[in-house]
């Protein structure tokens, strides 16, 4: 029972690290359209630059507010990898020690049916000798 209950544990937290997994490739994917958005932005605003001097000041300003956003976009970015990579390691990690536990509990089924069948033996010859 204790084996059987570690593995339904190791099972639900698979099943979350996977969820988690998806949870941040949507981010990622996410923060990939708001950086192609923001990147958009940025080229309209380099043309209203070149073609509008007296309003420059103020486009570059934003300007580099996007720029600080898409480094902090890109570090998340680099984060969630390096987090996706922590739970792919964490999973094959869970998934060793379930194929581990799950070879013991065989080994011990099988041990136990051994001594089953041993103490069935001794029951016959004990019977036999009453």
């Amino acid at each position: 029972k204790k084996i059987a209950k570690m593995e339904e544990q190791m099972k639900k937290d698979v099943e979350r690290r996977e969820a988690e997994m998806e949870e941040w490739k949507r981010r990622e994917e996410d923060l990939q359209n708001r950086l192609n958005e923001s990147e958009s932005s940025r080229n309209k605003l380099m043309y209203e630059i070149e073609n509008n001097s007296k309003q420059s000041k103020h486009v570059e300003s934003e300007l580099n507010e996007m720029v600080q956003m898409k480094r902090a976009w890109e570090q998340e970015k680099e984060d969630l990898n390096g987090r996706m990579d922590e739970v792919g390691k964490q999973k094959r990690n869970v998934e060793e020690a379930l194929t581990k536990l799950t070879r013991e509990a065989e080994i011990i089924r099988d041990e136990n049916r051994i001594f089953e069948d041993e103490n069935n033996k001794l029951k016959q010859e004990i019977r036999k000798y009453q």
